[in-house]
């Protein structure tokens, strides 16, 4: 089942043609004869693992509630070609979206949104580096493998894909909604195998379980985002030599009232072992990214508000989890908690600046 990034990008080159002409298609100008209708969008709170080269999620329909009682409205989703779209959503970071499709809805009010999945081709591919029989270890000559496997989607029910939002449609115009699916939150490792092995035979199905953990957005209002640079001052850089291994969480509210705490996803509505007493989980998060000159972050769209930054960098920072493993409750130490007031319509349309160091002293 291996195959080379070559050959896995050759394998989306026809599906993508087909979603762009899809995209470049759509108006965005009313329904039918003019009429109302909903827009939804796809977004990506990031998964920092370097390993997770791509998360497919294959999506069928667009379940609609009305508010009145009528019989729900099935929206089947398409890519132009075939009655599904595939995305990856690791290609949906830093306010990155893609559009699921525009539906014409009849003037009225609507309760829930429910997206529907296709499990079966809900696919990871993780990205596994071989060292070549010269044993240089990481050298350029080493094979990089490029893993496709599926998801363990069993948790993909109509509970954990249902949108809770209300909404109205009015006879012209159109409804606009982003959702963030956040893989942050949603992805853990529930298969674990030795670095070996991996090399050898590769991870088999269902080794990571997907439990979607989503967020809706009005479009028009999430129009703001936090970013910043961070700054290595450390005098001695051991591996990883660089921050990108760091991520921003962000929390709603200020400074003085906000404890920053992990991620943690309760398995169930019985399940309290993420209860926090007076600790905030993460609203979303950021990847350090190395953009060639610099070491930058931006997150995805957010509402206008008061928001606390901190910076986390598990694989740097000694005596803490690995990870934020989702599963679990873990101690992390949060580095440059700041607050932040993101504004609407920031200076110059550049978002609202936060700015992190990476010190020796941690």
């Amino acid at each position: 089942m291996k195959t080379t990034r070559s050959t896995l990008i050759k394998s989306f080159v026809a599906f993508f043609a087909a979603l762009m002409l899809t995209a470049c298609g759509s108006g965005g100008s009313g329904g039918s004869g003019g009429g109302g209708g909903l827009s939804l969008n796809i977004t990506d709170a990031p998964v920092n693992n370097d390993d997770i080269a791509e998360v497919w999620v294959r999506f069928t329909n667009v379940i609609i509630h009305p508010s009145d009682g009528s019989p729900d409205i099935e929206e089947p989703v398409t890519d132009g070609t075939n009655p599904w779209i595939d995305i990856n959503l690791k290609d949906l970071t830093a306010g990155k979206t893609m559009l699921l499709g525009e539906f014409d809805l009849a003037a009225g009010d609507y309760s829930w949104i429910r997206l529907d999945i296709d499990p079966e081709h809900t696919v990871i591919v993780e990205r596994t580096v071989v060292d070549n029989p010269d044993g240089e270890g990481n050298s350029e000559n080493n094979d990089i493998i490029y893993d496709p496997r599926k998801l363990d989607c069993s948790s993909c029910d109509q509970s954990h894909l249902k949108l809770n939002r209300s909404f109205t449609i009015k006879n012209t115009g159109w409804t606009n909604f982003t959702i963030d699916f956040d893989l942050q939150k949603s992805l853990t490792l529930q298969l674990p195998q030795s670095e070996i092995e991996i090399n050898v035979e590769g991870r088999p199905d269902y080794a990571y379980k997907l439990r979607p953990t989503l967020r809706i957005l009005d479009t028009e209002l999430a129009s703001t985002f936090i970013w910043g640079s961070v700054t290595d001052t450390r005098a001695t850089k051991e591996d990883p030599a660089d921050p990108t291994g760091c991520e921003i969480y962000v929390y709603t509210g200020d400074e003085a009232t906000v404890i920053p705490d992990d991620i943690c996803v309760p398995a169930d509505e019985v399940d309290t072992s993420c209860d926090a007493v007076n600790n905030q989980r993460p609203l979303t998060t950021a990847d350090v990214i190395n953009n060639g000159t610099s070491f930058e972050y931006k997150t995805g769209p957010l509402y206008p508000g008061t928001y606390t930054v901190a910076m986390i960098c598990p694989a740097i920072i000694a005596d803490q989890a690995s990870a934020d493993n989702p599963d679990t409750d873990d101690e992390l130490v949060y580095i440059g908690e700041q607050e932040v007031d993101a504004t609407l319509d920031p200076p110059n349309g550049l978002g609202s600046v936060a700015n992190f160091e990476l010190a020796d002293a941690l």
